[in-house]
């Protein structure tokens, strides 16, 4: 639905991330530090609509909506009732009735409220799945050729102004986006006519691109399978972009917002979603809301993986040495020492990769190998924020002692110079930072060695 009440079609503003080179406002998302962001939580909800559950997961996510709604007996009734009659096959169709799922559903979308998605995972699955399908048949069979469809919403008119300074910007709706192939039904939710005074008529002019058609996120005509069939219903998945092509006020009252679908062919989308394709474990959710910097919530995650007792050694030390990190970006590294100390004792043989840059990381961390010589060599850097200097030095050369890429071991030799250098052994620092000079090939870790030994040269009598 486009919208159930005259409370909803208010109340839910748009909620738009905005990616371009340079950002004028501070309510843009600038490009090259929330798109990022962006990628990431797209590549989260990917690991979630792919990943499988247990029967019991429908059963968290309709107590959560009992409790939503205890304050409204009509709609526990009607919770009551769909947990009941709930199918995989009619994912769409309960998505469009009036029972509250769906505000509940966007409202989480909006404020990117991971426990609360993660909760909805189940159905979101289902849902994904079957307007997949119901997407890709339809445009095999070439009976839905959509080309326009609308929205109609009341819109701040702060936003309204936001977008019309943002012409020519690509945006991000979040949340499933419910429009309509009758503009008329699109007139009606905008509120018609009718003005109030902190808030604009905006019918949203959605084309759709079909260069674009293979995209990643489905989209389908619902109208046959969606509660209110005379909407004429399109529904798109989260996680569309659409570029704003035109904002005009007509003589009626009515903004016409100009949207149209854009190119999924981004590289870095891609791969980030390909990789939450290939694994949508607890792991890979961690991992990405550990690079949000959601670290409550990566850990919670860490923590349910770690109960399941038919983990192998190295996911276990996968998940520790994530949680190691954790721990010290928070200042906690007496914690993060007590994972390692963990880590270390499994005694894990798996070495690294030397054709892999230890300063270029895939896109999720995780898949860094945890070989001896990182864990060697983050056991040496706490134990030197720890000042126990003794401890340091004796885990920096266990780490120089195993293999590792040219660029993992002047990482340790890097690290391990500077360390010589604040206690003045000048000659020690000199020898190892050479030998990082001489080994490194990442661009910014050879310059970070570089300036390093240069600094160390200075004090050289």
């Amino acid at each position: 639905p486009q919208e159930d009440n005259q409370e909803n079609m208010i109340g839910e503003v748009p909620h738009f991330d905005t990616f371009k080179p340079i950002s004028a406002q501070k309510s843009f998302c600038d490009l090259n530090n929330e798109s990022l962001q962006f990628l990431l939580f797209q590549s989260l909800i990917e690991a979630l609509v792919k990943r499988q559950y247990e029967k019991d997961a429908f059963s968290y996510m309709w107590q959560i909506l009992r409790q939503d709604y205890a304050s409204n007996p009509a709609q526990v009734e009607k919770i009551r009732k769909l947990a009941t009659e709930y199918t995989p096959q009619k994912a769409i169709h309960y998505y469009t009735k009036t029972s509250g799922v769906f505000r509940l559903i966007n409202k989480a979308f909006r404020m990117e409220d991971v426990e609360r998605i993660y909760r909805f995972g189940c159905y979101l699955a289902d849902l994904h799945k079957q307007l997949e399908e119901t997407g890709n048949e339809q445009r095999l069979n070439q009976n839905k050729n959509i080309k326009k469809t609308f929205r109609g919403k009341k819109v701040e008119r702060g936003v309204v102004q936001q977008l019309k300074d943002s012409k020519g910007h690509v945006i991000a709706l979040n949340g499933l986006l419910s429009t309509s192939t009758d503009p008329e039904v699109a007139k009606m939710y905008s509120g018609g006519e009718t003005i109030q005074s902190d808030y604009q008529n905006v019918t949203f002019e959605m084309h759709i691109d079909f260069s674009t058609t293979k995209l990643l996120r489905p989209y389908a005509d619902v109208t046959k399978l969606s509660e209110i069939s005379d909407d004429s219903e399109v529904l798109f998945f989260t996680g569309f972009v659409w570029k704003i092509e035109d904002v005009e006020e007509s003589p009626a009252n009515v903004w016409l917002i100009k949207l149209r679908s854009c190119t999924d062919k981004d590289a870095d989308l891609l791969e980030y979603i390909e990789e939450a394709r290939r694994d949508c474990s607890y792991l890979t959710i961690g991992t990405i809301l550990q690079e949000l910097g959601d670290h409550a919530q990566a850990s919670n995650f860490y923590q349910r993986m770690l109960k399941d007792e038919n983990l192998t050694d190295k996911i276990r030390c996968d998940i520790l040495v994530h949680q190691a990190k954790l721990a010290e970006n928070q200042g906690e590294y007496l914690q993060a020492l007590e994972y390692l100390k963990v880590v270390e004792s499994v005694k894990l043989e798996t070495a690294s990769n030397p054709n892999q840059s230890a300063r270029l990381r895939p896109l999720f961390a995780h898949k860094n190998l945890t070989s001896k010589l990182r864990i060697f060599y983050n056991m040496g850097m706490l134990y030197w924020k720890d000042a126990k200097s003794k401890l340091a030095r004796q885990y920096f050369e266990a780490a120089l002692q195993q293999k590792g890429s040219d660029d993992e071991l002047a990482t340790v030799l890097n690290s391990y110079g500077r360390f010589e250098f604040g206690f003045g052994n000048i000659q020690q620092a000199l020898n190892y930072l050479q030998k990082a000079v001489q080994l490194a090939k990442d661009d910014e870790l050879l310059s970070d060695c570089t300036k390093n030994l240069s600094m160390v040269r200075e004090h050289v009598r």
